[in-house]
């Protein structure tokens, strides 16, 4: 379920119309409209006001993820793709810290087995499911050519994947929807092709309308 959907049924279960909703939240009812449609992701602090308004909490609307609803298939896929990237993750960290500590497959499998309990219960897995492709994972997190393609990133690129994967599905599309926002501001954009800098400015909040 979406927060646009979790916010509808939130307002209809507390007998309001949008109407209603936006006045208690002192906002136009079209937002209300827009943020229930999808059209526009609400920002952490108008999900606050509007779960203040119907007398619930924050957490409500953005501490839960939908994986359990996903099938088998696209929950393993997320699963594994994550704990790729941490163990990429503590490669990196244990080269530049131990340069000469020995990183094999044991290790590898080892971080593997510590990290699939939480990974698991995360993406509604049974542990044994992630466990038992350990040499898959372990493959995916050494192949050269796939790790020089994340590589080959600039840092913040990577450093968006990185967070990417400590959050939950409604964390990530949250987080999409502020890249969105950033990408429509003039002072954010590249101005050409291949120009990656951006004009003057701030970078305050204030920006995401």
């Amino acid at each position: 379920m979406t927060i646009g959907e979790m916010l509808k049924k939130a307002r209809i279960d507390a007998g309001l119309t949008q109407k209603q909703l936006a006045e208690k939240c002192e906002m136009a009812d079209s937002a209300i409209r827009k943020y229930e449609s999808g059209r526009i992701v609400p920002k952490i602090k108008t999900i606050t006001k509007i779960a203040s308004a119907l007398g619930m909490s924050t957490s409500d609307f953005i501490s839960g993820d939908s994986y359990s609803e996903k099938s088998i298939d696209e929950r393993i896929f997320f699963a594994e793709r994550e704990i790729v990237s941490r163990i990429r993750r503590n490669i990196k960290f244990e080269r530049y810290n131990n340069p000469d500590s020995k990183i094999d497959n044991q290790l590898i499998k080892k971080w593997i087995f510590d990290l699939a309990p939480d990974i698991s219960k995360k993406y509604a897995l049974p542990e044994e499911t992630l466990k038992n492709a350990s040499d898959k994972l372990a493959w995916l997190a050494t192949d050269i050519h796939l790790a020089t393609e994340v590589d080959d990133l600039p840092e913040h690129h990577r450093q968006v994947i990185d967070l990417m994967d400590t959050l939950n599905e409604v964390g990530q599309r949250v987080a999409v929807a502020r890249i969105e926002e950033l990408s429509q501001i003039p002072k954010y954009q590249k101005h050409a092709a291949g120009d990656s800098t951006q004009s003057a400015g701030t970078g305050d909040e204030d920006d995401l309308e």
